[in-house]
């Protein structure tokens, strides 16, 4: 009886994390043409994108530190969903720059904390079933795949299509939710846990360290590349598409083996490892002329960028009080997507002025990512190998 509650509980998480890609990951590859479509001029497009992480950042840090407090994660990430779904058919109602600001800043406050509280509730069962968090995440990335296909056939017919697919998805995935097993935490008695105390740690110094540069080439790349590509090598647009979905598969694959190599390999290692792929890729950019070649190390990039947030991820995890994982992993989520990676898109146009174009700019953050890494190497410092024990933390069979 146990073992087919287990089942059935995992096929409702994949089904979950399939739908919530469906339900996010439309729009967001055809943003720029959506805000050019309601009226926005290039320089206010630049404006509104540029802004967005940084209220990603807020909201992430906000809910979460909501979570640790309150001590159900379900009922958070439920809520959230919820008033996120209701935004979306407001980017419909109105054009123009303030109106469109406004919109995606709500949007972008509410919706951003969904992914890490949604890997919080995977992580916990899945180490509790001892079953593969990466087969979440697999079906995550085919969740992104699909929805990147269907919503640029729906682009082509018509931009505001896009928005009411995600309503679909969004109504399926907010289904999903209630059955997914309650994760009940430790309530915060007094004050909400800091994982900015985590920062102590030499430990967790250095993760940030060798992680800082990797993200900021990630966000350089999603703003550069496709011009770099295009406009410098010569390439179709529609290589773009195809490297996509090359990065994709690559990132699939992966995710079948990530519990394993977090397992068994030390995590400076791995960390290192993906900060050497890195280096490779921007220096491959910055010096070869190859179409083939350059798409080939495209499609490391999902490996490249996933790895390293879930490999930063798992260290702080080890490394947070029960209380704190919460906050902790929402931390990390805007460390690397949020100050890091739009640090790299607002001060890409700058970087590629300053070093003298776009190649120049890969290869800088090569030597950068370089020199973290080897700073990474070299200064000692000793990991923790075993996370601290869940104690509180309950698991029960549904609910939110």
């Amino acid at each position: 009886m146990r073992q087919t509650q287990a089942k059935r509980t995992i096929i409702q998480f994949m089904a979950t994390y399939f739908l919530f890609q469906m339900f996010i990951s439309g729009p967001s590859s055809y943003l720029p043409l959506f805000l050019q479509d309601r009226g926005l001029s290039d320089t206010q497009i630049g404006i509104v994108l540029g802004v967005s992480p940084f209220v990603s950042m807020a909201g992430q840090f906000i809910w979460a530190g909501v979570a640790d407090r309150v001590g159900s994660v379900n009922r958070i990430f439920f809520q959230l969903s919820v008033v996120s779904l209701l935004i979306v058919p407001l980017h419909l109602l109105f054009g123009g720059f303030y109106y469109m600001f406004f919109i995606l800043c709500i949007f972008d406050f509410f919706y951003s904390a969904l992914a890490p509280l949604l890997d919080s509730l995977g992580i916990y069962y899945a180490q509790a079933q001892k079953f593969n968090f990466g087969n979440f995440r697999l079906m995550g990335s085919l969740g992104f795949l699909v929805a990147a296909l269907i919503s640029g056939f729906l682009a082509d017919l018509k931009i505001d299509y896009i928005y009411y697919f995600q309503v679909a998805m969004g109504v399926l995935f907010l289904v999903c939710i209630p059955l997914l097993p309650k994760v009940q935490m430790p309530k915060m008695k007094k004050a909400v846990f800091n994982p900015v105390v985590l920062l102590r740690k030499p430990s967790a110094l250095m993760v940030l360290l060798v992680v800082a540069p990797i993200m900021f080439g990630f966000g350089y790349s999603l703003s550069f590349y496709p011009t770099y590509l295009v406009g410098q090598l010569g390439a179709p647009s529609s290589y773009i598409g195809i490297g996509n979905i090359v990065s994709i598969t690559i990132e699939v694959t992966f995710l079948f083996f990530m519990d394993k190599l977090v397992d068994r390999v030390p995590i400076k290692l791995l960390l290192a490892g993906i900060s050497f792929l890195t280096i490779v890729r921007w220096t491959v950019y910055g010096l070869s002329d190859s179409i083939l070649l350059v798409l080939l190390f495209f499609g490391i990039q999902g490996i490249t960028s996933v790895a390293t947030y879930f490999f930063a991820s798992f260290y702080f995890k080890r490394i947070a009080p029960p209380e704190g994982k919460v906050s902790t992993q929402t931390l990390v989520s805007i460390y690397c997507y949020g100050i890091c990676r739009g640090l790299g898109a607002l001060l890409g146009a700058p970087l590629t002025q300053l070093v003298g174009g776009t190649r120049n700019a890969f290869l800088a953050i090569a030597g950068i990512t370089l020199a973290a890494l080897v700073l990474f190497m070299l200064i000692p410092v000793k990991f923790v190998q075993q996370e601290q024990a869940d104690s509180g933390v309950q698991i029960g069979d549904e609910g939110r």
